[in-house]
């Protein structure tokens, strides 16, 4: 049980002293030099080279690191507390900020996610304490949260300036500052157990799905399996085994990696097989030795501790107390309206699909196993075409290449492929410069494709260096897009469904938003300072872009023939994927699951049971028994949406709000310029240098309303009901 976590002590009672002082005097004007503390490395460590050298970083490299990071920290913090200016106080602390951030997220954190092996998971465990104990050890330190105290008050600084500090001074208070002696040293061995337990979890998710698979021999099972899926099948099993396979004959391994199974549920005509992967896979990390059930028990235990030991009633609180929205209650009433709004078009979603299904054959009543399939044929019955043939209209070069000249058409940047070391011979790198000067603002790494049992599931940005600007050192930004597209078949490129390009626009959104930046310190610059429901707007706003006509064809251009998408599919692509009321309902209802399980939930009860109640609310939806889907949540487990799941949903509102303005302007090449600079100016430009709501109000001129999302799925459903 949790009560067994060894706990350090990090108080810091006294300004730490530090032995062999090496300082440097950084310039930040003409007049004024700031003295930072830098201790002498090993330059042969690539951790500590200026050239981000991801072809040598070993796992030896971090621990090694270590004792480096811990001198920077106690020198940059005696540093800190023993000036008074903002310069003085704030540089040394941003020292420590960037180089916690180097080690953590961009090395330990980003190689175990994306290469994973036993030397990244046990690094992961080893290191993870005493990196969460450093951070604790800023936080907490009195004498910094006493400078800033006083640089709080100050009359003399700039709104920049200003944020910073009172962001700082708010995680040290939610960061346990004020708390002494057996409470502060509980709520530190809490931090670094939530820490590894997320590492758990995720682990668990990964290993479960890695270690499932059903082998196929009879060709009679892989009816209505396409072609490329039997050859990716056939591959599987080849890797899986080290025996031979051939796409024709078999055998065929089937995982529950996303892509596969997704691919597998909308095309197997089997209907016993669909049932037994869809029961896989709604139970990944349920049994042991992957059982993920006891780890939620104990996160939530942990957290609901957390809370109370900074005052809050429950962690819910704690978690709204950093967000745009900030009470509980403000978050389940957005979420109650905006069901309301779209249960009548996700029940006449599911009514057509069940009437199509019927006229088809369907067996009946429709299962779970059964919605991918039948969403799929009556899709293709829709479109006239198979997704697969679908799919041939965007190789993923083409689609990245239509992604890059939008970007360059809307903010006047260029993106250009670079030679660079690579973590993965799948990753690209890519250079931003200015179109206009062609000087280079940032990097971009891409990662596209999955490997099962190495990289984590999901797609995400890691924003690894954030912008930062001083006189005598400037740092670019450097963000990596992270997804798990099914790999490339031998000679030909990969092939996107919609889905993946709305994910690949989904990534890229936040990639502008971190690369984009005009703020020069990097606690506030591009994604970082952001409230963490503002964070999708970004992304979101990206996949704004694919309802629009001339963006789609831009991104489309077949394999075999080099034809862009024609008109005829592409209206009705448009009447087919405009909204998807039911899966958007869903997550509606997975955000009140969060929102209740950190609030209201009664810790002795099974939280699958809150799940399946929230989901019979609906009178749509109805889990079957043996469902434990929530043992895969790892965004609320093992990621930052613990208690912010509602921050997709909340941020999807306030795209489509601003998207309004997009469509007022005209989506024609002047008026989206016109959109696209004040956009730009606004939310990508000054990312978390302001709250959110203040920057969504210098954009529009007004506070954001729910008005344009409610009412899309209104029409949706006017217009089914016309239909």
């Amino acid at each position: 049980m949790f009560y067994q976590i060894v706990i350090v002590a990090v108080l810091l009672l006294t300004p730490p002293v530090v032995a062999k002082v090496s300082l440097q005097k950084v310039k930040i004007s003409r007049s004024q030099t700031v003295k930072i503390f830098r201790p002498a490395i090993d330059n042969t460590n690539p951790l500590w080279q200026e050239e981000v050298r991801f072809d040598k970083i070993e796992p030896r490299h971090i621990t090694e690191a270590l004792s480096d990071l811990e001198e920077l920290v106690d020198g940059n913090m005696a540093l800190s507390v023993a000036n008074s200016t903002f310069e003085e106080v704030y540089l040394p602390l941003e020292e420590i900020f960037v180089a916690l951030g180097k080690v953590r997220w961009r090395y330990v954190g980003h190689y175990q996610r994306t290469v994973g092996g036993d030397q990244w998971q046990k690094l992961y465990q080893e290191v993870t304490p005493e990196l969460v104990e450093l951070e604790q050890k800023v936080s907490q330190n009195f004498y910094v949260y006493k400078a800033l105290s006083r640089l709080a008050s100050s009359s003399k600084l700039t709104d920049e300036q200003q944020r910073i500090i009172d962001l700082r001074i708010r995680d040290a208070e939610l960061g346990g500052i004020h708390l002494t002696g057996e409470q502060r040293e509980w709520f530190n061995a809490i931090k670094i157990e939530l820490a590894l337990l997320g590492n758990r979890f995720r682990n668990n998710v990964r290993d479960s799905v890695a270690n499932f698979r059903i082998v196929l021999t009879d060709h009679n099972d892989t009816a209505g399996l396409p072609e490329s899926f039997l050859q990716s099948a056939a591959a599987s099993y080849q890797r899986i085994t080290g025996l031979p396979a051939e796409t024709e004959t078999g055998p065929w391994a089937i995982t529950i990696d996303y892509p596969s199974y997704a691919e597998f549920m909308r095309h197997s005509d089997n209907r016993e097989l669909r049932e037994k992967i869809y029961r896989a896979y709604i139970n990944i990390a349920s049994t042991q030795p992957y059982d993920n059930k006891p780890i939620i028990r104990e996160i939530l235990e942990l957290r609901q501790e957390q809370a109370r030991l900074l005052g809050f009633k429950n962690h819910a609180e704690l978690s709204l107390a950093t967000k745009m929205v900030q009470s509980v209650e403000h978050a389940e009433q957005f979420l109650s309206q905006l069901q309301e709004a779209l249960h009548p078009a996700a029940k006449r979603e599911r009514e057509e699909l069940v009437t199509y299904a019927k006229a088809n054959g369907a067996e009946t009543p429709l299962q779970h196993w059964d919605m991918y399939y039948w969403q799929h044929k009556k899709r293709v019955s829709e479109l006239a075409i198979t997704e697969e043939q679908l799919r041939r209209y965007f190789p993923l070069p083409t689609v990245i290449d239509g992604m890059f000249a939008l970007a360059k058409e809307m903010f006047a940047i260029d993106i250009r492929p670079q030679e660079a070391p690579v973590w993965h011979d799948d990753v690209s790198h890519y250079q931003i410069t200015d179109s206009y000067s062609v000087k280079p603002i940032g990097y971009l790494y891409l990662d596209p494709y999955s490997r099962p049992g190495q990289k984590a599931n999901g797609a995400w940005l890691n924003a690894s260096i954030a912008s930062r600007r001083v006189t005598d050192q400037s740092t670019l930004p450097v963000a990596a897009m992270v997804s798990n597209f099914k790999p490339p078949l031998e000679g030909q490129p990969a092939l996107l469904t919609l889905r993946e390009i709305r994910t690949l626009f989904h990534e890229f959104g936040h990639a502008l938003q971190a690369l984009l930046t005009e703020v020069d310190r990097p606690e506030i610059a591009g994604i970082y300072g952001i409230e963490w429901d503002a964070i999708e707007i970004a992304s979101m706003m990206m996949e704004e872009f694919l309802s629009v006509d001339r963006v789609i064809k831009s991104i489309s251009r077949h394999i075999d023939t080099g034809e862009q998408l024609p008109d005829t599919l592409l209206k009705k692509i448009n009447d087919s994927d405009s909204i998807k009321p039911y899966a958007d309902l869903f997550n509606v209802v997975r955000s009140r699951l969060d929102l209740q399980l950190y609030s209201t939930f009664d810790l002795n009860n099974d939280p699958m049971d809150l799940m399946r109640q929230l989901a019979e609310e609906t009178d749509i939806y109805r889990l079957i028994d043996d469902d434990h889907q929530l043992n895969q949540f790892f965004h609320i487990f093992a990621g930052p949406y613990d208690a912010g799941y509602y921050s997709y949903t909340w941020s999807r509102m306030l795209s489509a709000d601003i998207f309004e303005m997009f469509k007022e302007n005209g989506l024609d090449p002047k008026g989206l310029r016109l959109s696209a600079k004040r956009y730009q100016q606004t939310i990508l430009a000054m990312g978390g240098s302001r709250p959110a709501a203040e920057i969504f109000k210098k954009l529009l001129d007004r506070p954001p309303n729910s008005e344009a999302l409610q009412k899309r799925y209104v029409d949706y459903a006017t217009k089914k009901q016309q239909n």
